[in-house]
């Protein structure tokens, strides 16, 4: 079961200042690597880097909102520019960043 109805209006994640609520809407997309994830936000050049798994993040997201394209990316669906590619996708996000489309999750971007 997933969480997310319950944090529709926000993420809660535990820092060592305190607890961060980023909206969703500020979020562009969220880079796993390893079990940490990389936070990028749209007004921001820093990111915030959370010692949880991709899946943790993405149960906490709205599912509407954000779309898993690879087994290390999640992004917002509203800042997706643009579908590059036929046999090869590739996303490119309004801030002109690229992200790989995995072979399996192509057929969702049709």
């Amino acid at each position: 079961m997933t969480n997310n109805s319950m944090h529709a209006d926000m993420l809660q994640i535990l820092q060592s200042e305190g607890i961060c609520l980023p909206g969703p809407g500020s979020i562009l997309r969220v880079e796993a690597s390893s079990n940490y994830c990389k936070i990028h936000f749209i007004n921001q050049q820093k990111r915030l880097v959370v010692s949880k798994v991709l899946l943790w993040v993405q149960d906490r997201l709205p599912a509407d909102m954000f779309i898993r394209v690879h087994r290390s990316h999640l992004v917002n669906r509203l800042h997706v520019q643009k579908v590059k590619g036929t046999s090869v996708k590739i996303i490119q996000l309004t801030n002109g960043e690229f992200i790989p489309v995995s072979r399996r999750k192509q057929a969702m971007l049709d």
